[in-house]
């Protein structure tokens, strides 16, 4: 879904308003570079109207259009509407990403923090048991808050992750570790509430913005 809606955003503020009318063969490498090298050189900084998402900075916004741009090719030449894809001799700017990983000791904090979160009971023992379950998954944050135990599947070691926002696609699986597992296995059951990790109203999810917050 995440993605879905980054796509929309990418088409209706970069792709159409410059590609509209246009036939996937006329668009050439060239056309392409300078079209992401304008974005780039213009400031572009804009999402669209009513998006949650911050506005990025001109280089990033280009990256992610082309990004976006190259997954469409991609998908034309898997389909043979064309038999080149122009995108890909189209280089990134590059320079702005940003890559902080954690350190051991960084990561040492962050789990004691949560252990002394634990025993003191200053925050939700559900809501740090979903942080630590981000942490040792590769569920994204709405899967994490979204999830409902009939998508964990404790005998085979996956989880099962049906898409909420739409119907159309096929369940996600994925691995489910030793620690995912552990953690799972401590978290109660909440009355008759199928998430893993219920709201205040345990009939209703846990907000992302709860997930942030706790965080």
């Amino acid at each position: 879904p995440g993605t879905q809606e980054s796509y929309e955003e990418k088409l209706d503020i970069y792709i159409l308003p410059a590609f509209r009318g246009k036939h996937l063969k006329e668009l050439s490498t060239k056309v392409i570079r300078n079209w992401h090298k304008g974005i780039t050189q213009q400031g572009v900084r804009s999402v669209q109207k009513g998006s949650k998402r911050k506005p990025r900075p001109a280089a990033t916004a280009a990256d992610r259009a082309l990004g976006t741009l190259k997954s469409f090719f991609a998908y034309a030449l898997r389909k043979e509407w064309i038999t080149t894809n122009p995108t890909r001799d189209v280089l990134a700017n590059g320079d702005h990403k940003i890559h902080r990983p954690l350190d051991s000791n960084a990561r040492r904090k962050v789990g004691t923090t949560i252990q002394d979160m634990l025993v003191d009971g200053s925050a939700n023992a559900i809501y740090l048991m979903a942080i630590q379950l981000s942490l040792a998954t590769s569920l994204r944050r709405e899967a994490v808050t979204s999830l409902e135990w009939n998508e964990v599947l404790f005998e085979k070691r996956i989880f099962r992750i049906v898409t909420k926002r739409t119907s159309s696609l096929d369940p996600q699986i994925l691995p489910m570790g030793p620690m995912a597992y552990s953690i799972l296995k401590c978290i109660p059951h909440i009355a008759d509430s199928p998430y893993v990790c219920p709201g205040r109203d345990p009939m209703k999810p846990m907000a992302r913005g709860t997930l942030n917050a706790v965080w």
